[in-house]
């Protein structure tokens, strides 16, 4: 089996994550996998080096720079003529875009991905989905709100709809969470005994850090023991844009010292480890990676509603709807206290459904599916 994974880039975000652990996964189950990474944003390429190295992983960084890149379409041409791959995935919008406009000529099985809900497109966008979904051979969400959106995005037929829930690497993520020696809360805060909440998301509206920061504020404010980490994207220096936003909110809330941005890390399982809490507050979601990685460390999460969710967490006392902080505040504070009662359900339910085995085999169902017919 010859699989063409494409992806936009390979950025610290829970897609491109899913790419990477797909792409080692399908190796060791024996496929030929070629990626092809649309710009030349990679910072992440080094997390494949093994398989790179080893020669198992063929791939190509393109040179996109712009909405309509014909050298692009030219490039994933030439690179299906080379490759001969059997099947192709896409992930993101503009993967999933220029997979159909590099092969309109061709019966080529292209599987899209549907990786969200719920959202618009701008005027560009919708007018190339729309003039090229035609070409569209299948589509794999991962949630179930998910397809249903997809459904009608697309106008497919519910049989070539998939939901596939994300995958991850459980011994990988223990490993990587074992691997570094810091104690997380005593360099950001100096005291190894403090209480550690954290949110590990990008600064974009969709994540609602302005709730978030709500949060923080009464948790550290009213229980003095607490303190709250916010990993992800850091904060932009244009004034207009959310990041500006949220930050101005974080200044005029939050009592620094207490509460920290501290952008992208490489060590993202360590600090979910080494914390007592995690919590993410989205209006809207696909199937959030950090979720599964915590439940895998067997550390309690408080959540809004969104997508699937009452899917993956098994207690719906910590599913809190949006704008009650106090009542946010008041569920971590619960997970905390009764932990132990949460630990062994989590790791069991992410090793019944949501391991990277488990998600391999069922996209490996599908890709056959479609290359035999």
């Amino acid at each position: 089996m010859k699989i063409m994974i494409m992806v936009t880039s390979l950025v610290y975000g829970g897609c491109e994550t899913q790419v990477i652990n797909i792409v080692k996964a399908l190796i060791k189950k024996g496929a030929h996998v070629f990626l092809f990474i649309l710009e030349q944003n990679v910072p992440r390429l080094n997390e494949l080096s093994s398989e790179i190295d080893s020669k198992k992983l063929t791939y190509h960084i393109g040179s996109k720079t712009n909405m309509f890149d014909v050298q692009s379409i030219q490039e994933i041409r030439r690179c299906c003529r080379e490759w001969q791959p059997d099947i192709i995935h896409s992930f993101l919008y503009h993967s999933d875009i220029y997979s159909r406009l590099a092969n309109l000529d061709n019966k080529l099985p292209i599987l899209n991905s549907e990786r969200n809900h719920g959202y618009n497109l701008k005027f560009k966008q919708k007018f190339l989905h729309y003039i090229t979904r035609w070409r569209t051979t299948g589509l794999i969400a991962n949630s179930y709100a998910g397809a249903e959106f997809a459904i009608k995005r697309y106008k497919l037929e519910k049989k070539h709809v998939h939901t596939v829930w994300n995958g991850i690497d459980i011994p990988s993520i223990n490993q990587k969470a074992d691997e570094i020696d810091d104690n997380i809360k005593e360099r950001f805060f100096f005291d190894p005994n403090i209480k550690l909440a954290t949110m590990i998301a990008s600064i974009k509206p969709q994540k609602n850090h302005l709730y978030a920061i709500e949060i923080a504020s009464q948790l550290t404010t009213k229980h003095t023991n607490w303190r709250v980490l916010f990993v992800g994207s850091k904060f932009s220096a244009d004034s207009s844009d959310y990041p500006s936003e949220v930050h101005q909110a974080y200044n005029k809330k939050c009592n620094t010292e207490k509460v920290k941005f501290i952008g992208n890390r490489n060590d993202i399982a360590a600090v979910l480890k080494q914390s007592d809490v995690t919590f993410l507050t989205s209006y809207f979601e696909g199937f959030p990676n950090v979720v599964l990685e915590a439940m895998a460390l067997g550390i309690p999460i408080v959540s809004t509603d969104y997508s699937d969710i009452r899917h993956i967490l098994q207690f719906s006392h910590h599913i809190i709807e949006q704008d009650n902080p106090t009542k946010f505040v008041n569920a971590i504070l619960e997970c905390n206290e009764n932990k132990h009662l949460y630990t062994n359900e989590y790791i069991k339910w992410v090793t019944n459904y949501a391991s990277i085995d488990v998600m391999v085999k069922k996209l490996i169902e599908i890709y056959d599916t479609y290359i035999q017919h």
